[in-house]
Formats: structure tokens, sequence, C-alpha cells
């Protein structure tokens, strides 16, 4: 199996928390959901001491300012836009424009909700990617993975037409798409292989694990993978993360995506951590940008240790900042020598 070694270049941005969803699966990025009466979940919000409202970001000096200091102290190339659902926050297109602007690389996670329409004005301010959240082919599917069960047959039923809408489009508009599924229980498994042979080739698949069921979720994929006699072809390894991913080929040609959650964290910042060898889902999984209800602009490190979010100003000239970069740099030197390789590659 070959194996790939990039460094991260990528950082995570909330730009919103709105959502018409309630999966039961959400950690939100580790921040409170601002209506209670939502259904929403944020699964680490009970004890991750988060204190943080989110609000609704658009651009602003302290945007430019957040996202320039971002490129210089952090060597970003790419900032990968999170929610909530992002394209629910309308100031989406100028965000996007304005960091295409700055010569950064813009991708977005999305649920596809809003349908084709909404993603086609996102497409036309010049995104590079999407990666859609499947919650299931069939509107049961979808109505299984909300924390509301009692959402009735029509309400599921249009999510779904309004996510394929979105997907279809994106696939002919030629960006960047893929298609993520996150396999939470051996129940998922059926779920994922009906996508897996629905979209074949056409996109990208990819499963991961439900971050609230670790244990179940990881014997899952591995059940699946075995179903559909998948074979490991390719690794990358993202060196500085705890992002690998496992490229398989099923018998039946089809190429899946398996992320998994490689054990790494940051020596000084997560010393003395009480999750740091017993409950640690994540790992150091990179840097994310957050903005409160009062748009104050924030980074994190660890969606289980919200407390120690702190304002974007005092993060960049932080010795954590500095830590984050050497990580990324000596992580890689370690995995190029690990697994003999001489290239060098950004991610």
């Amino acid at each position: 199996m070959k194996t790939i070694v990039t460094i991260n270049n990528s950082i995570r941005a909330k730009i919103t928390d709105k959502c018409g969803l309630s999966c039961g699966f959400c950690h939100n990025e580790g921040t409170l959901v601002r209506r209670a009466d939502s259904n929403r979940v944020s699964i680490f919000s009970k004890k991750n001491h988060c204190r943080l409202y989110p609000g609704e970001m658009s651009v602003d000096d302290n945007f430019l300012s957040l996202f320039k200091q971002a490129m210089y102290r952090l060597d970003i190339e790419e900032v990968y836009l999170t929610g909530g659902e992002p394209s629910l926050n309308m100031h989406a297109e100028d965000i996007i424009a304005t960091l295409k602007g700055l010569g950064l690389t813009v991708k977005m996670a999305s649920n596809g909700e809003t349908g084709g329409d909404r993603i086609k004005d996102i497409i036309n301010a010049g995104i590079d990617g999407i990666n859609f959240n499947i919650l299931g082919l069939t509107g049961e599917d979808f109505r299984r993975t909300q924390n509301n069960c009692h959402l009735d047959k029509a309400f599921c039923e249009n999510k779904i037409r309004r996510m394929y809408e979105a997907i279809d489009l994106s696939i002919r508009e030629g960006i960047d798409v893929a298609a993520n599924m996150v396999v939470s229980d051996f129940l998922s498994i059926d779920k994922a292989i009906r996508l897996i042979n629905y979209y074949k080739n056409s996109l990208q698949i990819e499963i991961q694990p439900d971050l609230s069921n670790n244990k179940e979720s990881e014997s899952a994929i591995e059940e699946l993978l075995v179903r559909i006699g998948a074979t490991p072809i390719e690794r990358k390894i993202i060196a500085g993360v705890s992002d690998e991913r496992i490229t398989y080929e099923a018998k039946n040609g089809v190429k899946i995506v398996n992320k998994k959650i490689r054990r790494i964290i940051l020596d000084n910042a997560c010393s003395g951590c009480p999750y740091s060898e017993t409950d640690c889902v994540e790992g150091f999984s990179g840097p994310r940008v957050y903005i409160d209800a009062e748009n104050n602009y924030y980074i994190g490190f660890c969606i289980m240790r919200m407390e120690r979010t702190a304002p974007y100003d005092s993060f960049f000239s932080s010795q954590l900042c500095d830590e984050i970069l050497s990580l990324y740099y000596n992580d890689y030197n370690n995995l190029i020598g690990k697994f003999c390789l001489v290239s060098f590659s950004k991610q």
C-alpha cells in the first residue's frame, strides 16, 4: 500500500450556527447550540466547559486580519467552512470571494439541505470543493439520524431531495465533491453500502466513525469493509493533525476513503489534560476559527477543552501558536523517516 505524507495547511472556520437538522452525532465544532428548542445537540457540550455562543461570520477588518495572520503564522493555504450549515450564512459568497482573493483555497462541509439553487450561488462565488454529509438515501434513512424522531415523512423526503439536487449540481459544475457518511453502528452498514453502490466513482465517497460511539462505530466500519471486499490501496497522513485516510477499492471497483483518527497531541498544550489518556476522541485535529454572538473572533485547538479557546490576536502571539507550527513540521519529518519517503508534499 502506497503512503503519502502531507503537512497540514488548513484551518476550519465555523461561519454560522444555523442548521435545519438535528443529527444525534453532531459535535457542532464544540460550541453550544444557540436555539435550545431546536432538538440539536453538541455532543461534548456537557463536559467541554464551553461558554461560547456562536455568532454569524461576515467580512470585516477583524476577519481579514485573522486570516492574514493565519497565513503568516501557521502557513495556512486552505480554509474549510463549517457550521451549522454554512450555506445558511447569507454572507457565505462574500466570505468565499474574500478568502479566494487572499489566495486561499476554500472548501466547505454541507448537508445539502438548502438545495441546488443556494449551492449554485456558493459555486459561483468560487468555492473549490464541497464535502456533503450524507444522512441517508431515503427519507426514512434521514429520520433515523435525527434527534427529533417525530419528523413527518414529507419533511424528511424533502431534505433528501434537496441533498440530491445539491450534489448532482456540484458534480455537473466540476468542483471537488465528496460524499461523507458517519457509520455509527452496525445498523448503518446497509445504508453505507447503498451509498457506495449509488454514487460509485462519480464522486469521492468517505466513511468516518461516530465520535459519540467510537468503539462500536469502528467495529461497524471494519465489518463494512469486509462485506464490500475492500482492499487498501493508499494511505494519506496529514502531518501535525490526527487526520489519516485510507483509500480502499471494493470488489466492484468503487474506491472509498476511510477517515481514521491518528493519535497525536500537543506535548505542552495537552499536558495534564484529563482526557488525553482516557477520552480524547479526536486528538489534535487542527485549529478552528470561531465568532461569538458579540462578533468577537476566537481560535480554538480542542473541541473537548473549549475553555481554552482564545481571542485570535492573543492566540497568534502565543507559544501555543508556535507549538502548533512546530508540531506540523516535526511530525512531517518523523513520518518521512518512518515510511522512508523523500519528497516534500503539501496537503
